[in-house]
């Protein structure tokens, strides 16, 4: 995670304080360890440290400021406090997009995060706005990683699975063709999302009755 943030941050470098800024980041990264092993309150208590040093020394709007909110939007949904999270999230997205602008790592990952929470809650209201994000997630995700990148592929299955479980099988299944077809054309192995893949596809023709469709399904993977 370390090296995925320094890259993603280099053009915004932070003040000669140095050894403080590292302790900080080890520390943000203990936490998110901590969060990984199921010690959810440790990680809390870590990151919120954090994000409170980070605001101090760097300034509320600093991506890694933006970072560490991102980090404890995560915990407070570990924490099965969802609408905690999503009040974090919403300024910070505001925040990112002015600041990173819209195809920066920070902000999909800030887009990302609140797609996931909005799920959580639940809400049909919630819900609706995590699909249309989810669009808005994938077309930025094409323009800044390019159509073959790991994170494409997962924002189009919660997109598809988000259809599925909405009972739209005739657009999940579009959205499943397309990742299929997508994976047909680049290289190196995507086991994991094929297999679920494979295994939706399956669901969706058995429910609409177009076996048929299966063979075509298995030459694919």
């Amino acid at each position: 995670m370390a090296s995925v943030r320094a890259m993603s941050l280099a053009r915004h470098p932070p003040p000669p304080c140095g050894r403080i800024l590292d302790t900080l980041e080890t520390m943000e990264d203990l936490g998110m360890s901590c969060l990984a092993l199921g010690q959810v309150d440790e990680s809390e208590r870590l990151i919120s440290h954090v994000l409170d040093a980070r605001k101090r020394i760097l300034g509320e709007e600093h991506p890694y400021t933006l970072w560490s909110m991102n980090d404890l939007s995560k915990v407070y949904c570990a924490q099965s406090y969802p609408k905690d999270a999503l009040e974090l999230l919403i300024p910070t997205l505001d925040v990112a997009v002015r600041t990173l602008g819209r195809s920066h790592i920070g902000t999909l990952m800030t887009m990302s995060n609140l797609v996931h929470t909005h799920r959580m809650i639940g809400t049909p209201s919630n819900i609706r706005t995590a699909e249309a994000m989810l669009g808005d997630l994938i077309s930025a995700q094409i323009k800044s990683l390019g159509p073959s990148h790991p994170d494409v592929y997962g924002a189009k299955l919660q997109l598809a699975q988000m259809y599925e479980r909405k009972g739209q099988l005739s657009q999940a299944e579009i959205v499943y063709r397309d990742i299929l077809s997508a994976e047909g054309e680049s290289p190196g192995p995507r086991i994991h999302t094929s297999l679920k893949v494979k295994e939706s596809l399956s669901e969706i023709y058995h429910m609409l009755g177009r076996l048929e469709a299966m063979p075509q399904v298995e030459a694919k993977l």
